[in-house]
């Protein structure tokens, strides 16, 4: 088994799941736009995503899995860049939250308890907080 290989299985599997959410909560509502765009491209460059694999996740975004991370630290980070995309372009759409719903679950965070965790969240990304005070305050209501 080749190096390129053994990273394939690990965290780059993980980031491709990750960035396919990212790609599926942009795609809800069937526009991309410019500032939901710069999100994609900020983690692409981010999560180490070829260009190759960027072009397999745009063609099919539900063929990759979640796969969380085992850290709550590394799952806040990934729940804070799907929040990060879901108020991109200013207008958060029903079926945006609904996916966010599911994506959120499969990262472990309680059924029970999904939609407070998504208001508080999504209100602590429009004022603004950056990933460690999102981090800190989330961590106090999960």
């Amino acid at each position: 088994m080749a190096f390129a290989d053994i990273y394939k299985t690990g965290q780059h599997k993980r980031n491709l799941g990750h960035f396919a959410n990212i790609v599926k909560l942009a795609m809800s509502d069937r526009i991309i736009t410019e500032n939901e765009q710069k999100v994609i491209n900020r983690l692409k460059k981010q999560l180490h995503i070829t260009d190759a694999d960027y072009s397999k996740v745009i063609a099919s975004p539900d063929s990759f899995p979640i796969n969380p991370p085992a850290n709550i630290n590394l799952r806040l980070e990934r729940f804070y860049n799907l929040i990060s995309m879901v108020v991109a372009d200013n207008a958060i759409q029903k079926e945006e939250i609904k996916l966010l719903e599911k994506i959120s679950v499969g990262l472990g965070f309680s059924h029970d308890q999904i939609d407070r965790i998504i208001k508080k969240a999504v209100n602590f990304v429009v004022e603004g907080h950056d990933l460690d005070e999102f981090t800190k305050q989330l961590k106090k209501i999960i």
